[in-house]
């Protein structure tokens, strides 16, 4: 058992004696760092996609903070502070098209997953890593997309993943759907 505060051992106390999630999760790392590995990986995957060029219509901020660090002669301060109004209206804008980008991420999420059907559909090797099949591949593919999104947006992943897992340990079977 973990060196975790009491109050934090009464709410896995409290939940569902069934919940084989939260059981096994018990066992194995403690929930707070099994919290930030979580968070951990996203913001990895998300560096990687950035400096991958994924989220280059995003990145006004670097470059606006790269000039204001920089020192200039007269001359060039000018168009430091011209390219630095520029990369400023550009961040405006980038922020107005903010939901249009996330939009558009989440379809790089619908098209992976769209993929792995495919690779339901056709079992076999993936052409890129062989070792794996093409389905293995593309649920990876899907993963390695959300967890950028999460990681660029900074969203709180890792908390949130055991909060919704404890909420579904309380649901009916199959929530009280037919399938």
């Amino acid at each position: 058992m973990s060196n975790s505060p009491v109050s934090e051992t009464t709410v896995w106390d409290r939940l569902e004696p069934n919940n084989i999630f939260v059981e096994a999760e018990k066992r194995s790392l403690s929930r707070m760092r099994a919290e930030e590995m979580l968070d951990s990986l996203a913001a990895g995957v998300h560096e990687m996609m950035d400096k991958n060029g994924f989220w280059d219509q995003t990145n006004a901020d670097k470059l606006a903070a790269e000039i204001t660090h920089e020192r200039f002669s007269d001359g060039e301060l000018h168009d430091a502070v011209e390219e630095l109004a520029f990369r400023f209206a550009a961040r405006v804008a980038i922020d107005l098209l903010t939901p249009e980008i996330k939009l558009a991420k989440h379809m790089l999420v619908i098209t992976e997953v769209a993929e792995l059907s495919e690779g339901v559909r056709k079992p076999g090797p993936s052409d890129h890593i062989p070792d794996f099949t093409l389905e293995e591949e593309e649920t990876v593919d899907a993963l390695v997309r959300l967890l950028d999104y999460a990681g660029h947006y900074k969203l709180r992943l890792g908390e949130c993943f055991f909060a919704k897992m404890r909420f579904n340990g309380t649901r009916p079977y199959k929530h009280g759907k037919a399938a």
